[in-house]
């Protein structure tokens, strides 16, 4: 730096980096401070916080001590003083001779008191009032993307700039100053810096110069000066006190002054930190394992001597069983056997049968990956997947000890027993592998010698587990030379897909924009159908979307088996290579890193606007270049039908209207537009598909009308498809004659690989099948869906296309290889066609699995297509379980309710006692989804079997649906970190609830009582083959629900078409006015916007209650492509209610306990699992978490004890209420019901009917009270206040729906309204009477799910219980409210319509309990509602019911008029 001085300049003069460097320096302490204090604060937030909020105050409070300590000391500032800078008084003449011959430091030089406050002006006050200026900037919008400030912008911000006020306008003015001001400022400054370099100005700074100094070096009389002080200092009184004294004076000083050393150097510790900790510092690749240090995993437990032995030279069978393991599990001591096999062990010893160590049935793990990766393959791709399977091979070898030849051979992909048995030249593989793909296994060790694997040299460099010995490095060498072998196959398939898919998008961009200059489709018409070329199109536009579908499924899968089996590895051989070798070696691959993702995004995006209009050209610009700009503009300016699109409209109406005049002048004229430049193709392409549509005899004057020899090899450009492809789809056995006679290739493959025998067989033309196997077209070619003509033909339900296909022998029934999804008789059975079913069982089908372990007879249970079931029986797997869950046809037919099914199966003599993987039997899921019908055949085929074991689960397993119960939970995770409840429960008083805010549930149904929530345009919903087919695919749609800007919410999917029954979505937000919601449909994968439907605010505010709204929705160009209805529930807060514990309300509490009855290896279950979409107080209340956190067999104990009297509550017109427990009122010529009276209407009823207040006596014992209660017509308040104390009240709540027949003219009251008056009455009559009127144990109940919610989420005092019938809604004369089917809301019904169900639907809301149907009585039901945290009770229980629910442990049952509370935490169970 000083080089730019030292050239015959001044050498005290500072260089302009010198200077900059100091800058920089001061700009660094703040921040830095900052970060320091950000630090601690969150460690002492509550004395540093405010602190931190007001940094810039604090940091310009200090720096003024700082500066003007070094202002008044070294004529500096702190930052000038670090690098040797000093601050001197300008003179108004420079005279350096006679400052050099007096020598010394001129007085006139040191800084006065003015320039001192000036400079602290310029140091403090200047950069913090910038610093605000821009903070207040930011704060209006300035410097923000207009993108985040329109999905983000708070309503704050728009009023600010859009108020008319004298303030609106200061801030929109300073809004626009401001970046002018700075800007300008910023050059300024600029300008000084070059002047003072070419000493145009003595001053770095403008306002040096009003200041009255300049910068400079010091030099050495300053540093005289300075040692010369200090020596003064040091010659004073050398006193012990003295210099105790002086410390304690020159404190402040001594601290300022380390302040130069102390801050710079905290300032680089600071930044080297960060660096070091940084994810890119290249110190981190300095150590040793790039990981850290590993943290070994434990060591598996040696077997105990009285367990049972196990021989480490047979891997992979079952130590227990000595057979092949079936449904791996693991225990908690790291040794895996069968399911069935460590179940029943652990159930009869409760340890583990090699170690002894302890072990509970909760803490089995299953080892599902294998199974899944086989199971969500891609038809076609499996040979392109990850070999999971042959990988943990090499691992179990290693595990075994076996020898390092094994580990070779198992890493050239070969079974050890093949190098010693090889593959006889005359024997036939089970399953069809071409010649080139069978191992040589004749020179196969002379194979294994050559190849010998060896380590990766991302591996080598590290030289890990260099100790161990040679067994182990060529187990590992191996490993991962299998492993990356895997990964270069993986790899080059997605390569080679990813090429195929971008250019068929290119071709079909560039055939859609040739069929645009050629002329647009009508726009009054929905589909392209009757316009060739277009449909075309459209159809490759939809199967690409398909296929990207799958190749992200593909890409997915395979990442999640590179991440277990290197878990695997890592646990089974104490490696840390796990994430060293996936962030070098497989994160890296095209497949895997993030480019692939965002291609198939980028690609799903075009593909769907594409579909949303098919002739928007400019969706697919991005991808087709700017040489395809002009081409678009052209179009778009000349949008126009065309002549293509004339002719071929004209020829189809003249075709239609038998204009044979009209036909010849057409087909002459074809002739000169196949002149035109691409023209012959798609005149070709008209004139086939016309002819094929037509009738035969005017499809004859068309072919004779041709001056041309019509081209039968034509073959489309777009699908490939040639003539005989379009005659075998339409059926027309005389053109595809006409075909094999003129056409030169009758063979061709289209681009999805069909032929003309394929598309005959999908759309069911056997006669036309019959022709092409005469003419010797291969029947057995497979598509690119895997699937062959003999697939198409089952799918399509044609027993006489199967006929024809298996009678001429061309097709085995078994050709399919085992473990495929594909398999024509299980789709037959799947589908219910009986004859196909029939004609494949007489041509020899064998019945085979799929790859879930299902037999065809499993799926028509399921489906519930009796004949074929029928049919089925003596042909296998009728006891047989499946792989994932261990279900018999007998458990599919009862979960789903399959009545007819069930009866065939039990007079078949299926066994009834046999249980699933979670000890379950049929019957409970019968009664668990709410299948009465089936329940009753179960049961009664049950007692007329002597020796048949009592219906009775033989765990408390909630049942859970398919999809939940796949669960990949493998023995990597053990043992597990769940921890059961305390043995002293834990009391949760109360439950959550509003404060202030309003709570909304939106609710999407897809049931029957609402048909589907979600309907899109066919062209986005559709089938893409042939529309009764289909075939097993991703889902393309996926739709998005956000919440506006005033609400704190995650972002909701569901996956279109939608899967689940119900999805419920719960917002809370302080204002209906702001809230608003949006349905946005997004590709899958892609981030694309198809279409949007949104919620405004007045949907909410005119919501009172439970509503259905339908909103349309709309795409970019704002026309409608669907609609979306969903039923909106909106609960108030209630004023004034709070959680009180001891207060003038009771509030109930509830707690988790383990009961002692049940025996510590008792089989129980994976946790009860929530749905994701919902976001309630089940996430949010403590009194869930031990219960979702643990496993365990464990029970609700609750304050809840003793005897309740049962009565039901209604509401008046006018908001009062009322006990009344029937439908309609008594003694009236019309229908009508408590809320289309008044009080005073209703009391003068009561009145003349003797049934008021009058009629309340004293009684005694519940039951009286009962039984008098039962018969009164008084308001709520008249009966609190005379009910003895002692007694409990359980009030159901009855409020009419508001949805009622048409015509109806009944007055429906408001849901919040009607709640908050019953919630008012209550707390205000116990607050009046007080004392132990205000203690009473109050219970709240409906059998509306919308009042549940309702009484549950405004207040936090009393429990509530949902109620229902499961299913069972009697619409005839009951009188009691509660049997009303009109009485629950369409949107809701679904919550009533089964145990699980209801279940889900309390534990949304985090309710106690539910009270169901004592019909439904299975004990594993009671433990199966118990596990998911919730009290279980019946309702309406006889007297003989009544005493059988004392003796199962029931929680709570209602039996005339009174609700029986149990006490299980006196019991002996306890």
């Amino acid at each position: 730096m000083e080089f730019f001085n030292g050239v015959g300049g001044d050498p005290l003069k500072p260089s302009l980096f010198e200077l900059v460097a100091q800058e920089q320096l001061r700009d660094l302490l703040q921040p830095a401070l900052k970060y320091v204090l950000a630090v601690f604060a969150q460690r002492y937030p509550r004395h540093l916080i405010r602190i931190v909020n007001r940094h810039e105050e604090f940091y310009a409070f200090i720096m003024l001590f700082v500066e003007r300590h070094y202002l008044r000391k070294h004529n500096a500032s702190f930052s000038e003083n670090f690098y040797g800078l000093k601050r001197r008084r300008k003179p108004w003449t420079t005279t350096e001779r006679a400052i050099a011959a007096v020598g010394g430091i001129p007085a006139g030089e040191k800084l006065r008191s003015r320039e001192i406050w000036r400079s602290l002006f310029l140091l403090i006050a200047v950069p913090y009032l910038r610093a605000k200026g821009q903070d207040y900037y930011e704060s209006l919008g300035g410097g923000i993307d207009s993108d985040i400030m329109e999905d983000g912008g708070s309503e704050r911000h728009i009023r600010e700039l859009t108020d008319e006020s004298i303030a609106g306008v200061l801030r929109r003015n300073f809004k626009t100053l401001y970046p002018w001001f700075n800007t300008g400022f910023e050059v300024w400054l600029l300008a000084h810096n070059v002047a003072y370099l070419f000493d145009r100005t003595p001053f770095y700074r403008p306002w040096l110069a009003w200041i009255g100094v300049d910068l400079r070096r010091l030099n050495m009389d300053d540093f005289l000066a300075h040692q010369a002080k200090q020596n003064t200092i040091s010659s004073t009184k050398s006193g012990f006190l003295a210099v105790v004294r002086r410390l304690l004076l020159r404190s402040p000083q001594l601290l300022l002054d380390s302040l130069r050393l102390l801050l710079p150097t905290a300032i680089f510790f600071i930044k080297f930190l960060e660096w070091w900790y940084s994810p890119g510092s290249p110190a981190r690749s300095l150590s040793i394992s790039p990981l850290g240090p590993a943290i070994p995993p434990p060591q598996i437990l040696p077997p105990h001597p009285a367990g049972i032995t196990i021989d480490s030279t047979k891997y992979g069978y079952c130590p227990h069983c000595k057979e092949p393991i079936h449904n791996a599990t693991a225990l908690p001591s790291g040794y895996v056997f069968c399911y069935r096999c460590a179940h029943d062990h652990v159930e009869q010893h409760g340890n583990c049968p090699i170690t002894l160590l302890p072990a509970k049935a909760w803490q089995l793990r299953k080892v599902l990956f294998g199974k899944q990766i086989q199971a969500e393959q891609v038809p076609g791709w499996s040979a392109c997947y990850l070999d999971y399977k042959f990988l943990k091979k090499i691992i179990s070898s290693l595990a075994a000890n076996r020898p390092a030849s094994e580990a070779a051979a198992l890493a050239l992909g070969v079974r050890p027993a093949d190098i010693l048995k090889p593959i006889s030249q005359n024997s036939t593989p089970a399953i069809r592998v071409p010649v080139s793909a069978q191992p040589d296994t004749s020179n196969l060790v002379e194979l294994i010698a050559q190849d010998e694997p060896e380590e990766p040299p991302i591996l080598s460099a590290l030289q890990q587990d260099n100790d161990r010995g040679s067994d182990f490095q060529a187990h590992k060498a191996a490993f991962f030379f299998k492993l990356e072998r895997e990964l270069e196959k993986i790899n080059t398939f997605y390569l080679q897909k990813e090429a195929e898919l971008k250019l068929r998008l290119e071709t079909l961009l560039s055939k859609r924009r040739a069929a645009a200059m050629r002329g647009f489709p009508d726009t009054s018409e929905e589909t392209t159908v009757n316009h060739v070329e277009w449909s075309a199109v459209e159809e490759g536009f939809r199967l690409l979307e398909r296929d990207l579908g799958k190749l992200q499924q593909f890409i997915e899968m395979n990442a999640t088996g590179f991440r277990k089996i290197l878990k695997k590895w890592d646990k089974r051989s104490r490696s840390t290579t796990k994430e060293l070798y996936l962030a070098r070696q497989v994160e890296v691959q095209p497949v895997f890193n993030r480019q692939a993702s965002d291609l198939i995004s980028e690609l799903s995006d075009i593909v769907a606007s594409c579909l949303l209009d098919i002739t928007d050209l400019s969706a697919s610009l991005k991808v087709e270049g700017p040489a395809a700009h002009d081409v678009v503009s052209f179009i778009e300016k000349n949008m126009y039908a065309g002549p293509f699109h004339d002719f071929e409209h004209d020829l189809r109406k003249a075709v239609e209207n038998s204009d044979e005049a009209s036909i010849k002048d057409l087909v002459h004229h074809s002739d000169l537009l196949g002149i035109q430049n691409g023209g012959r193709i798609n005149v070709t392409r008209v004139l086939w598909r016309v002819i094929v549509d037509a009738p035969p005899e005017l499809a004859d004057l068309v072919l004779a009308s041709i001056t041309v020899p019509f081209d039968f090899d034509f073959v489309d450009d777009i699908n490939g498809r040639s003539c005989i492809h379009e005659a075998a789809a339409a059926g027309a056995l005389r053109l595809v004659n006409m075909c094999l006679e003129k056409s030169s290739q009758p063979e061709k493959l289209d681009v999805y690989g069909r032929s003309a025998m394929h598309y005959a067989a999908m759309h069911g033309y056997a006669h036309v099948c019959k022709r092409l196997l005469e003419a010797s077209i291969p029947p057995h070619v497979l598509d690119v869906d895997n699937c062959n003509p003999l697939v198409y033909a089952t799918l399509r339900g044609s027993p006489e296309c199967v006929q024809v296909l298996l009678c001429d022998q061309c097709i085995s029934p078994s050709f399919t290889a085992p473990n495929d999804n594909l398999i024509p008789l299980a789709l037959a059975s799947e589908r219910g066609h009986l004859e196909i079913v029939s004609l494949l069982l007489k041509r020899g089908a064998r019945c085979m699995p799929n790859s879930n372990g299902e037999y065809p007879i499993h799926l028509a249970a399921r489906d519930g297509h009796a004949e074929v079931v029928k049919l089925l029986l003596g042909h296998g797997g009728c006891d047989t379980p499946d792989k994932y869950h261990e279900w018999t046809p007998l458990f599919h037919a009862a979960r789903q309710g399959r009545a007819s099914c069930l009866r065939i199966l039990l007079e078949a003599g299926v066994r009834m006692d046999l249980t699933d993987e979670v000890g379950h039997q049929a019957v409970h899921y019968a009664a668990w989804y709410g299948h009465r019908e089936s329940v009753e055949i179960l049961i009664e085929a049950a007692a007329k079997v002597p020796h048949a074991t009592e219906i009775v689960s033989l765990g408390p397993k909630s049942p859970l649906d398919n999809a939940e119960m796949q669960v990949d939970s493998e023995f990597d995770q053990i043992p597990s970190l769940s921890l059961p409840p305390p043995i002293m429960p834990h009391r949760v008083y109360g439950h959550n609830y509003l404060d202030r805010n309003y709570l909304v549930e939106v609710t999407v149904n897809n049931n029957l009582f609402q048909g589907a929530g979600v309907t899109l345009h066919p062209r986005l919903t559709s089938s893409i083959i042939a529309p009764n087919l289909s075939l097993p695919s991703s889902k393309p749609l996926k739709m998005v629900i956000t919440a506006g800007p005033g609400v704190n919410a995650a972002p909701y999917s569901i996956l279109l078409p939608q899967r689940e029954d119900c999805d419920v979505f719960v917002f809370q937000s302080p204002s209906l006015t702001g809230l608003s919601l949006e349905f946005s449909i997004y590709p899958n994968f892609g981030t694309k916007t198809i279409g949007r439907a949104i919620a405004h605010p007045s949907v909410f505010q005119g919501c009172d209650g439970v509503s259905d709204v339908t909103l349309p929705i709309l795409d970019t160009r704002l026309h409608s492509i669907g609609e979306v209805t969903v039923s909106i529930n909106v609960i108030t807060p209630f004023q004034g209610v709070t959680l009180e514990v001891g207060g003038a309300v009771e509030t109930y509490w509830k707690s988790m306990a383990i009961p002692r009855s049940t025996p510590s290896n008792s089989q129980t279950s994976l946790p009860w699992q929530q749905s994701p979409s919902s976001l309630d107080s089940t996430y949010t209340s403590p009194s869930i978490h031990p219960n979702a956190a643990s496993p365990l067999h464990t029970l609700t104990l609750s304050s809840l004890i003793g005897n309740h009297v049962h009565i039901t509550v209604q509401v008046t017109r006018d908001l009062h209420s009322v006990i009344f427990g029937d439908y309609l009122l008594p003694e009236a010529s019309f229908d009508l019901g408590v809320s289309d009276v008044n009080l005073e209407q209703f009391q003068a009823l009561a009145s003349r009917l003797e049934r008021d207040n009058k009629s309340l006596i004293k009684a005694v014992s519940a039951q009286e009270w009962s039984g008098m209660l039962s018969h009164s017509m008084v308001t709520l308040a008249d009966v609190m206040q005379v009910l003895p104390t002692q007694l409990g009240l359980t009030l159901e709540l009855a409020l009419p729906a508001r949805r009622r027949d048409h015509g109806s003219i009944r007055c429906q009251v408001d849901l919040n309204e009607a709640v908050d008056s019953v919630l008012r009455t209550i707390r205000q009559t116990s607050s009046a009477l007080g004392g132990a009127f205000a203690r009473r144990r109050i219970a709240l109940t409906s059998f509306s799910p919308q009042v549940c919610v309702a009484l549950n989420w405004k207040q936090p005092n009393y429990p509530v219980f949902f109620s229902s019938q499961c299913g069972q809604i009697d619409q005839g004369q009951r009188a009691s409210t509660r049997y009303r089917a009109d009485d629950i809301s369409p949107g809701f019904r679904y919550w009533s319509s089964s145990v699980a169900a209801g279940v889900d639907f309390a534990k949304r809301n985090n309710l106690l309990g539910v009270f169901f149907d004592p019909k439904l009585l299975v004990p594993s039901l009671i433990r199966g509602i118990r596990d998911a945290g919730l009290v279980v009770g019946f309702c309406d229980s006889p007297l003989a019911i009544a005493e059988l629910l004392e003796g199962k442990n029931v929680d709570a049952y209602i039996h005339d008029g009174i609700v029986v509370y149990m006490d299980h935490s006196t019991s002996d169970q306890f």
